[in-house]
């Protein structure tokens, strides 16, 4: 079965199933840009009002943790939404969304995917234990902790 979540277009990023309840993120347009959002059996909700995308997605107990990018009106700046409530992963002159993201018990892992505003050049980071660190450097460390 097919269900429609928006006259708009946009984009489903990533889908999850909890019990009966269908969960999906992504953007929907919204003739000025791309805006967040959530859907929970079809009814959707905007994580934010201004230029974003949520592209993760993960459900541990009651608790919703949604990872994407906000725009500042010069570049994305990642984020997380736990329960809506959105989390800043870093700052500074780089452009950078989250991409991915798991929970085990209190810990958040996430990936980022950093880009040199005037390079354009991408790097992978993921974030552990409030630390960033360079994807490449650490990937069989990753793998083990999945």
């Amino acid at each position: 079965m097919l269900t429609r979540l928006s006259d708009n277009q946009g984009s489903v990023n990533a889908i999850w199933v909890s019990g009966s309840d269908v969960y999906a993120v992504g953007y929907e347009y919204l003739g000025g840009g791309i805006v967040a959002r959530i859907w929970k059996n079809g009814v959707g909700t905007f994580l934010t009002n201004n230029g974003s995308d949520a592209n993760s997605l993960f459900i541990s107990g009651n608790d919703i943790y949604i990872g994407g990018y906000e725009s500042d009106g010069i570049k994305a700046i990642p984020k997380i939404w736990k329960n809506g409530v959105p989390t800043i992963l870093a700052n500074n002159d780089k452009a950078a969304s989250v991409m991915s993201i798991y929970v085990l018990g209190s810990i958040v892992y996430s990936t980022m995917i950093w880009a040199t505003i005037l390079q354009m050049r991408s790097q992978k980071f993921y974030r552990l234990y409030g630390s960033l660190n360079q994807l490449k450097r650490i990937l069989f460390q990753v793998l083990i902790i999945f």
